[in-house]
């Protein structure tokens, strides 16, 4: 199988300027997070209490440009229409159409334009309508930042940002751009996006690290997209637009190769064998009627014609007709699909690869087991938890509220936050105020051991003594299972390629049945493995909706995301489902490989019907009319054979 068709701002990344990747490569060739807070302000040349100056600004967007990613400008209605002829059987059709206006036949000229400009309006509308509800998603977004400039916060949008300035972040923020962290108040950054851990990482402004850390380890650092989950900060930019990381992810989409479908080579084989065919027919009509001393006009133009009719000018309508009608069900049950051939190849798919963290988990944590000491009880270990994690919004303390319901609570003083430890607070216990510890072993003190591999496991600690611990991990999607399952049933690999922890990514074999994982996987293993299973001949589908997704999804056969997917993941998709349930997988491919096997059988019979009709003609058992009129009921059975797909039954309720 091929890879498909590169997206929307390829062509942009792959032709960017050499000033342009010189500017960038300045800004990545410093290691901000080896420098120190006070390094990295003074290599940026800015006084963090007051912020860059107005024409220092105008100097840095002039040098580094502005704080966006490389997009291709929208392609023109025009040209998405001309796309619709690019193909060679619609080539050899308007050959035909020009043979037969040469010789006068202009009723044929005219049938066969009429039904390749069909073929054209009607692909070209159902994709623009596709990429219209697309991006009306994206303008729902539209970030912002709070920005210390001449010694005043203001805001401005992020697009405005360059390196040096100063920007304000607080729990709920995105980060507009990367940059080295300044000043942190129990800040804590959701970067499963970007790097595939499933939950929040607490950031230390304080700390550097060694130069060659990987992402996940830069502590002191935030990067464009993510989300402050927890705390306040102040943020150096230090990179911007295609020279952050997320923008580093996007130049790799250009290593997309443009390929067509299976449906559309077999289109392109067809086109040659018509072709082939037209040529035979001329060749031998023209040597019978020179062997009977016929004129020559009239043999030139008798060749011609049949020439004309051996061609079935309504294939290609067959197959737009059909993968529309596919494509319109699909957008019926919420699947928001953006090129006809992406309904094709959604038949063709023999492996899936999908993210873990966001796709077949939650990305949020929830309780799997408690362990209690002896002589405590789990709803006490529970209550005594949730007491202290009272008025945090931390994904921790929200999983240990959930879990622990309405269990009446004891009263609790002197709560204290230590990023990445825990908590610390006093609990009134049989009217004892005694001192409590919820967090990592470090922060509790001796507690006993337990192999939890992958999970996150938080310890309580009162009075100095272990009274329990709990076991979280990241939530699975309800319908995760039964879609696994029908997925496999339906004779497709399911692998997880996941840049979360190994331990994590390996405990999710054992909640899912039937699935390869594999973890710690940088965005450029994922790639490799979709490239992998390409050149192996398979037709790869890639699920995921992270930053760190984009390249392999734009590499594989057909893209798939949810709604709830980062810009640059629903931008390089084929497929958007709207809600996120997963549960309409199984349904989608198997509405695919229907609307496959409608679309071959289609194909199958209209050339059949062909090739008989014209042998009968030439051979004088069919009169011309009966021919036409056979011709439009041939049609017409087509037709009402892919609307069969209209009524394909939905699924019944959800798989979970």
């Amino acid at each position: 199988m091929m890879a498909r068709a590169a997206t929307p701002g390829q062509d942009d990344m792959r032709a960017c300027d050499p000033a342009e990747q010189h500017r960038a490569g300045q800004v990545l060739a410093v290691a901000w997070h080896a420098l120190s807070a006070s390094e990295a302000a003074s290599r940026q040349v800015v006084e963090t209490a007051i912020g860059l100056q107005t024409g220092d600004v105008g100097a840095r967007r002039a040098r580094y440009g502005e704080n966006r990613l490389a997009e291709k400008p929208p392609r023109s209605k025009w040209l998405a229409f001309l796309d619709q002829f690019k193909s060679l059987l619609i080539l050899v059709l308007i050959g035909a159409a020009a043979l037969a206006g040469a010789i006068g036949d202009l009723k044929d000229a005219v049938v066969i334009l009429a039904v390749v400009l069909f073929n054209a309006v009607l692909g070209f509308w159902q994709e623009h309508r596709a990429e219209a509800t697309l991006a009306a998603l994206k303008k729902m977004l539209s970030p912002v930042a709070r920005v210390k400039r001449g010694g005043q916060v203001e805001e401005l949008a992020a697009a405005q940002l360059v390196p040096g300035d100063l920007v304000m972040l607080e729990a709920g923020d995105r980060v507009p751009a990367d940059g080295r962290l300044l000043a942190c108040h129990s800040v804590e950054i959701d970067e499963a996006a970007l790097t595939g851990e499933s939950h929040p990482v607490a950031k230390d402004a304080e700390r550097t690290v060694a130069a060659e850390s990987p992402l996940a380890e830069r502590v002191n650092m935030a990067y464009m997209n993510t989300v402050v989950t927890r705390g306040r900060a102040e943020l150096l930019v230090t990179a911007t637009g295609m020279a952050t990381e997320m923008g580093r992810l996007s130049g790799m989409l250009a290593q997309a190769e443009a390929g067509p479908t299976p449906l559309q080579v077999q289109l392109d084989v067809l086109g040659r064998r018509l072709a082939l065919i037209a040529g035979i027919v001329i060749a031998l009509i023209f040597a019978l009627g020179w062997a009977r001393g016929e004129p020559l006009v009239q043999i030139v133009l008798t060749s011609i014609a049949l020439a004309v009719a051996a061609i079935p000018e309504g294939l290609p309508a067959v197959v737009t007709v059909t993968l529309a009608i596919g494509m319109h069900r699909m957008a019926q049950h919420r699947a928001i699909v953006k090129k006809l051939a992406a309904v094709e190849t959604l038949g063709c798919t023999t492996v899936i690869c999908s993210d873990k963290t966001g796709t077949l988990t939650r990305g949020a944590l929830r309780l799997d087991r408690v362990h209690t000491a002896p002589g405590t009880t789990e709803p006490e270990v529970l209550a005594w938890a949730a007491a202290l994690e009272e008025g945090s919004e931390h994904p921790i303390a929200r999983a240990v509220r959930a879990a622990a319901g309405d269990l009446p609570r004891p009263a609790c003083a002197s709560f204290r936050a230590l990023p990445g430890r825990g908590v610390t607070a006093t609990v009134t216990l049989a009217g004892k105020v005694l001192p409590a510890r919820l967090g990592t072993a470090e922060h509790v003190g001796e507690v006993p051991a337990f192999d939890e591999p992958g999970a996150t496991v938080i310890h309580l600690g009162i009075d100095g003594h272990w009274r329990g611990s709990l076991v979280l991990r990241d939530e699975l999607r309800p319908e995760a299972p039964a879609t696994v399952r029908a997925l496999t049933a339906q004779g497709l690999a399911v692998e997880v390629l996941s840049g979360d922890s190994a331990a994590a990514v390996s405990q999710l074999s054992d909640r899912l049945p039937g699935i390869a994982a594999t973890g710690s996987l940088a965005p450029e293993a994922k790639l490799e493995r979709v490239q992998a299973a390409v050149a192996a001949g398979e037709c790869p589908a890639m699920i995921g909706d992270g930053i760190n997704d984009a390249p392999a999804l734009s590499n594989a056969g057909v893209a798939i995301t949810l709604e709830s997917g980062t810009d640059l993941a629903r931008e390089v998709s084929d497929v958007t489902i709207l809600g996120g349930d997963l549960s309409r997988l199984p349904w989608l491919f198997d509405l695919g490989r229907q609307t496959l096997k409608t679309a071959r059988r289609n194909l199958t019979w209209a050339f059949l019907y062909n090739g008989i009709g014209l042998c009968l003609a030439v051979s004088g058992y069919l009169h011309p009319l009966f021919g036409a009129v056979g011709m439009v009921a041939s049609g017409l059975l087509v037709v009402l054979h892919s609307q069969r797909l209209a009524r394909f039954p939905l699924p019944h309720g959800d798989l979970r």
